[in-house]
C-alpha cells in the first residue's frame, strides 16, 4: 500500500529501511513507525492543522513507545524521524475532505490513549477510511463549499453596509 495519494513510498519500502536496524527486529515498532507516517499524511489531506497534527502524532508516537520521533508537517510535505533512524521526506496535500478527518481524528485518539493498540489493525483502518468515498457527489460538494462561501461574504457584507460600516 502507498502511505498516501500523493506519496508515492510504499508501507514495504519504508519498513526495509528498518530492516538493518535494532528497530526492524520489532514488527511492532516498524508498524508503528508507518502508522505515524501513514496517519500524517491522511490527516493533512483531509484538512486538520498542520500544527495538530504534530502535537497528535508526538503523542500517539509516544503511546507506541516509538523512539523520539521528530515531526514537522508543512503544507505540502512531511518531515519525520525517529531515533536515529532514516528521515522521511513524504508529499503531501491540504485537502477539505471532513468526512474522513473525523474518523482519521477519532482513530488517532483510540491508538494514543490505548492500552496496547493493534497497530496492524489499525493501519488497516487508515486504509478503509482513506479508500471510503464521499457521502455526496461531487455537485453537492462544490455547492456545499463554495456556494456556501460565496453566500455568507455576501451576506457579511449586506450587514456590514447595512450598520454603517465600509
Amino acid at each position: 500500500f502507498n502511505l498516501g495519494r500523493t506519496e508515492p513510498s510504499t508501507e514495504g519500502e519504508i519498513a526495509k529501511l528498518y530492516a538493518a536496524s535494532e528497530l526492524g527486529q520489532d514488527q511492532t515498532k516498524v508498524g508503528g513507525i508507518l502508522l505515524v507516517l501513514k496517519l500524517s499524511l491522511s490527516l493533512s489531506a483531509s484538512g486538520m492543522l498542520t500544527s495538530d497534527i504534530e502535537a497528535l502524532m508526538r503523542a500517539v508516537s509516544h503511546s507506541l513507545s516509538l523512539p523520539h520521533c521528530k515531526l514537522t508537517v508543512g503544507v505540502q510535505q512531511v518531515q519525520a524521524s525517529f531515533g536515529a533512524g532514516p528521515v522521511h521526506m513524504l508529499r503531501t496535500e491540504n485537502g477539505k475532505v471532513y468526512h474522513k478527518l473525523s474518523d482519521l481524528h477519532a482513530l488517532a485518539l483510540v491508538v494514543e490513549r490505548a492500552d496496547q493498540p493493534d497497530v496492524l489493525t489499525a493501519l488497516a483502518v487508515v486504509d478503509a477510511i482513506d479508500g471510503r468515498p464521499a457521502p455526496y457527489g461531487w455537485a453537492v460538494q462544490w455547492l456545499a463549499y463554495h456556494g456556501f462561501g460565496v453566500f455568507a461574504a455576501v451576506a457579511v457584507s449586506r450587514l456590514c453596509t447595512s450598520r454603517g460600516r465600509p
